[in-house]
């Protein structure tokens, strides 16, 4: 596991990126100090390496020469990808709504283009549609004639309901040069296999609404974030901070009333509790309440090793979260419900 120096400096850029202050000569330094393979792998597990480069460019006499250039290097691969995939994104919508297959691209590239207004700023791994129940299958005619193939493996959607494509997602890939461009189509902005009463039926389903809303984009984000990844990447939580700071007071008084609305406010105010207490970002004013949850300083432990930075399907401690951050035992008995008829489904593959 990283070691306290390496978490450390990862802590620095992080405060210095979100407080847009400079890096102080000891700081540096203490960068220069720690093992750089350490630093490089904390970086890109927390999906921070475009961001250490951002914060590096000023100094780069004084950031040694070998880490400077490692981080240059995988900051232009991760500009190079996002374009990339601004670009197919916009391809494949334009095809799909042609077919009149309703679409809207979430999270990913066009979140940083929205709420960090730059796509050099954070790494995305792949492309998400939300999209109808319905026109999934139209999806997938559509998605190999463009020359995809899913992820996978063949299904044919048969029965819905009981697909990955249900509880999870849809991937498909394609090889564009040497690289592999990955697009998810999602029938909600979490996994159905947890309790999350939300999907994107109503907003596809209306002819009136030609595109999301900023709130829209940020409760699409806040959900995946905060309830089904608890916050697991740093990158997350600067992400958290983007959307207060962009999001005008009506906006936001908009995105809690409806975070509440879903029970979901207690993974909000861990979030803003998290960026307080890791970075010095006081964004408390929107807090429930300052009761600091007896599980908070296992979580930021969790964190800020790496330890959550996984699916929750493949760590059963940080599911345990989830269904402790439940607003009430009602939804907790129901989230446990939702996950047992996943796990039966997937354990007999039907």
């Amino acid at each position: 596991m990283f070691q306290d120096s390496v978490i450390e400096c990862i802590t620095i850029i992080c405060k210095s990126y979100l407080h847009r202050s400079e890096l102080t000569n000891t700081e540096i330094e203490l960068i220069n100090k720690v093992d750089a393979d350490q630093l490089y792998r904390c970086a890109l597990r927390h999906k921070l390496e475009a961001l250490c480069y951002k914060v590096f460019e000023p100094y780069e006499n004084k950031i040694e020469e070998a880490l400077f250039n490692r981080f240059r290097s995988a900051a232009i691969k991760v500009t190079d990808n996002n374009f990339l995939m601004f670009k197919e994104a916009i391809t494949v919508a334009n095809v799909l709504k042609s077919k009149s297959v309703s679409v809207f691209q979430f999270k990913g590239v066009q979140f940083a283009n929205l709420f960090f207004k730059d796509l050099s700023h954070r790494r995305s791994t792949d492309i998400d549609f939300a999209v109808q129940m319905s026109d999934l299958v139209r999806c997938a005619e559509e998605m190999k004639a463009l020359g995809y193939s899913e992820v996978k493996g063949d299904n044919e959607l048969k029965d819905i309901k009981k697909s990955r494509a249900y509880y999870l997602d849809y991937p498909w890939e394609k090889s564009e040069g040497d690289r592999n461009i990955q697009i998810e189509f999602h029938l909600a902005p979490a996994h159905k296999a947890l309790y999350i009463p939300h999907d994107f039926d109503s907003y596809l389903a209306n002819s009136n609404v030609r595109t999301l809303s900023l709130v829209d984009h940020a409760l699409f984000v806040f959900i995946h974030h905060g309830p089904v990844d608890l916050w697991g990447y740093l990158m997350q939580l600067i992400d958290l901070d983007r959307i207060i700071n962009v999001l005008d007071d009506a906006q936001i008084s908009d995105l809690i009333k409806r975070i509440d609305g879903l029970g979901l406010k207690k993974f909000l105010d861990l979030g803003i509790m998290l960026l307080d207490r890791l970075f010095n970002i006081d964004h408390k004013k929107y807090l429930s309440s300052i009761d600091t949850p007896g599980i908070l300083q296992d979580i930021q432990q969790e964190i800020i090793t790496g330890k959550l930075a996984c699916n929750w399907s493949e760590n059963y401690k940080k599911l345990w979260y989830h269904i402790k951050l439940r607003r009430s035992f009602l939804d907790q008995l129901r989230s446990v419900h939702t996950l047992g008829r996943y796990g039966v489904f997937k354990k007999f593959n039907l």
